[in-house]
């Protein structure tokens, strides 16, 4: 697993960076609200990571804050019919915070992400306490479990 990246921002794109790491450079998938939050290009930076493995294709997805990448992995671990691309499109039209205080409106909203149809049972049955008082090492149980 690659837990962060850390090195020189090189690229910088809405959905993606490129952090050079030691003369290597690592695309990165982030959502929307990590963008936000990204220095200058030529800037040092360390990157919050999830590295997911499939048959075809390793990708990282990269977070500016833990809690981010915390509902990313508890997206992915619970919430079914969710996969990386979805989770990330998720943080990317809302801050975890929003995510947290969840109504019917912002269940709404989540539904039509990316035509994605996340039902609210999904939804609930991800528990405040779940998402409130979740630690990277209860997520990091979570999906190793299920690997």
């Amino acid at each position: 697993m690659i837990t962060f990246v850390e090195g020189v921002l090189e690229e910088v794109l809405p959905s993606m960076i490129v952090l050079n790491a030691g003369g290597i450079g690592y695309q990165i998938l982030i959502p929307l609200s990590s963008y936000s939050k990204l220095p200058a290009i030529g800037s040092r930076l360390r990157m919050l990571t999830h590295h997911h493995v499939r048959e075809d294709v390793q990708l990282l997805y990269g977070f500016s804050s833990g809690e981010e990448k915390d509902l990313f992995r508890l997206l992915l671990a619970h919430v079914s019919g969710v996969g990386p691309k979805l989770a990330l499109a998720i943080l990317s039209g809302m801050s975890v915070d929003q995510f947290k205080s969840l109504t019917t409106a912002a269940v709404a909203a989540l539904t039509t992400t990316q035509s994605a149809v996340i039902t609210t049972a999904q939804l609930a049955s991800l528990s405040k306490a779940q998402v409130g008082a979740l630690t990277t090492a209860q997520v990091g149980a979570l999906t190793t479990s299920q690997a």
